[in-house]
């Protein structure tokens, strides 16, 4: 599950990416679909999308950062359980913006970031994984630094159990 973090984390962040030179054309008030059109006559009934509050370009590079900064921390694992609620909102915030565009890769992108808020993409390779293991096992002595007997948490010895995971595999 930390491997797959890292691959999401790295495929939204190039996501990201690619739509960067076409954010203001896609997004903005003067772009494709301007947003007070978006918001008077929306493209499907009960269509929400948090990009609907930014119009300009400003606030749309803002956003851009915290964007950025989001799918960093969840490339990294860090407060991953935030990072993955966060990620879901812009990701099926950004896909259903422009409902023009639409197609069936924004369904599996807005599914895959909705399952995996399901499951504990931070338990392993992660930034929360070493900072829960640096406060709960403390090295005083080169033996301790050593000891590999208990490294590892009871809680992550046992296999994650859950109904979510074999949904992301159907």
């Amino acid at each position: 599950l930390g491997f797959t973090r890292i691959l999401i984390g790295f495929f939204f962040l190039m996501d990201l990416f690619h739509r960067t030179g076409v954010w203001n054309d896609m997004y903005s008030s003067r772009g494709v679909l301007p947003t007070h059109l978006n918001l008077q006559r929306p493209l499907a009934y009960g269509a929400w999308s948090f990009f609907n509050a930014f119009e300009t370009p400003a606030e749309l590079v803002g956003l851009w950062v915290v964007m950025f900064a989001t799918y960093t921390c969840l490339l990294v694992g860090y407060k991953t359980k935030v990072a993955q609620i966060l990620s879901m909102i812009f990701v099926v915030s950004m896909n259903g913006r422009v409902l023009l565009i639409e197609n069936g890769g924004y369904v599996v992108h807005n599914l895959l970031a909705m399952w995996t808020c399901f499951l504990p993409l931070g338990d392993r390779f992660s930034v929360d994984s070493l900072l829960h293991s640096m406060k709960h096992r403390r090295e005083a002595t080169d033996a301790e630094l050593n000891d590999r007997a208990n490294r590892v948490s009871t809680r992550l010895k046992k296999p994650p159990s859950s109904l979510h995971g074999p949904v992301l595999f159907v």
